[in-house]
């Protein structure tokens, strides 16, 4: 039996970006992080796990992996065999068990490639921006969901659009995605097509801090999880995150935290987590 929900036929999605990871980035920061809105993943090669919460999930071509919205998660990407994806940001959607349990995330193996076609097109679409191209990816995402809810282990379903706006999110994912660069507020303009006013009232207006005060708070969370997770150099930290050179990367550190490096390693790393 299906387990559509009646709502879906006229869901109000809000579809933030759908992306295609970068093939050539085989030496991932593989750092948890959370956002308000899901995310549907399709491996399209290669091989890799998740770490979904506390739970590791292997995943290999061919596979989609969905994570509900506000589940900590990160990407591991085999080194012999990097794995590549397309990825879809959406809000206004939930999955749930059979039994309305929520479900952190749902794994599903499309060895027909039943799937396959709908995240392609809708990269296409979404990059090239054709006349229609939001009606099409809207129909196409809207396709997916449908597909999705076949499976009598899962119930697709409308939820409450989260508060933020579309441009919000955007930003914020375009930070967290380019952490390692010295973007200004210039940048984000100029990217964005938008004031350097109205990227700072917005960004603020949703998530409390500045965008570039954002950046930062991201690079220190980043800077941390090496310091206490590995056995990197304060150096090879440095590089890895973008600083340019050692020294800039502790004074940065030493402000934000009072601490030296090397200190926060020491204090910190018996109680490293995950």
């Amino acid at each position: 039996m299906s387990k559509l929900n009646s709502n879906l036929s006229n869901m109000n999605l809000n579809i933030l970006y759908i992306n295609h990871s970068d093939k050539n980035a085989k030496n991932w920061l593989h750092i948890k992080h959370s956002h308000p809105f899901s995310e549907i993943f399709y491996i399209t090669h290669g091989k890799g796990e998740f770490l979904i919460a506390d739970e590791i999930v292997t995943v290999k071509k061919n596979d989609l992996l969905y994570i509900e919205n506000g589940i900590e998660h990160a990407e591991l990407s085999d080194y012999a065999n990097p794995m590549e994806y397309l990825v879809i940001g959406l809000s206004g959607v939930s999955v749930n068990s059979d039994g309305g349990v929520d479900m952190p995330y749902w794994l599903y193996s499309d060895e027909i490639r039943e799937m396959q076609f709908y995240f392609y097109k809708g990269h296409e679409e979404f990059s090239s921006q054709k006349k229609h191209s939001t009606l099409v990816i809207h129909q196409l995402v809207q396709i997916l969901l449908i597909l999705m809810s076949r499976h009598q282990e899962i119930a697709v379903n409308t939820t409450e659009e989260y508060h933020a706006q579309q441009e919000s999110l955007l930003i914020k994912y375009y930070l967290d995605m380019n952490f390692k660069e010295s973007i200004t507020l210039e940048d984000l303009a100029h990217h964005f097509h938008l004031s350097k006013y109205h990227i700072s009232h917005i960004f603020k207006r949703d998530f409390g801090v500045s965008p570039i005060r954002y950046l930062n708070l991201v690079k220190l969370k980043h800077i941390k999880f090496l310091l206490t997770s590995a056995n990197y150099t304060v150096m090879e930290i440095a590089i890895s995150i973008g600083f340019k050179s050692q020294s800039y990367l502790a004074q940065f550190f030493q402000k934000e935290t009072g601490m030296s490096p090397m200190e926060y390693r020491k204090k910190h790393r018996k109680d490293r987590e995950w």
